[in-house]
């Protein structure tokens, strides 16, 4: 069961993000909301494009993933070390934590230069790419542990 933990943690991580990302991007919105209201000008300017709410929301989405890609993978990075069989050699459980961090690299590299409008455009119930990519590789990671356990 202890080989299962880490997986399951991550997707949990996971399946919660889009809670956490509303969150974060109300409280930035309200922040900036609060901040308008200390402006003494009548009527107030209308802010550019780049400073409206749906714009904001997008950024902040993105920031979020581009936040959290890194530790969500080293926990998925963490739960394969610890699920790698005992009869493996060094060598290979090395090689198999080079290949993780290739992969937190070349995600990461992915995300940051994606345009953040672009980037919160593809969502799925909710769900950004990171999400989604993030819980396939956890599951199929239990079903890896589950079949060769």
């Amino acid at each position: 069961m202890d080989k299962y933990i880490a997986f399951v943690a991550a997707i949990v991580v996971y399946l919660f993000s889009p809670i956490l990302t509303w969150r974060a991007q109300e409280a930035i919105l309200g922040a900036i909301a609060r901040s308008r209201g200390a402006l003494k000008q009548v009527p107030p300017p209308d802010p550019p494009g780049h400073l409206t709410n749906p714009f904001i929301k997008n950024y902040v989405a993105f920031a979020i993933d581009a936040a959290q890609v890194v530790p969500a993978i080293i926990l998925t990075g963490v739960a394969v070390i610890l699920a790698v069989p005992n009869d493996w050699s060094p060598s290979a459980a090395a090689l198999l934590l080079v290949l993780v961090l290739l992969v937190i690299i070349a995600v990461d590299a992915y995300i940051l230069s994606v345009d953040p409008q672009q980037y919160s455009e593809k969502k799925w119930a909710g769900y950004s790419l990171v999400s989604l990519v993030g819980i396939v590789i956890n599951l199929v990671g239990v079903t890896l542990v589950a079949i060769f356990d």
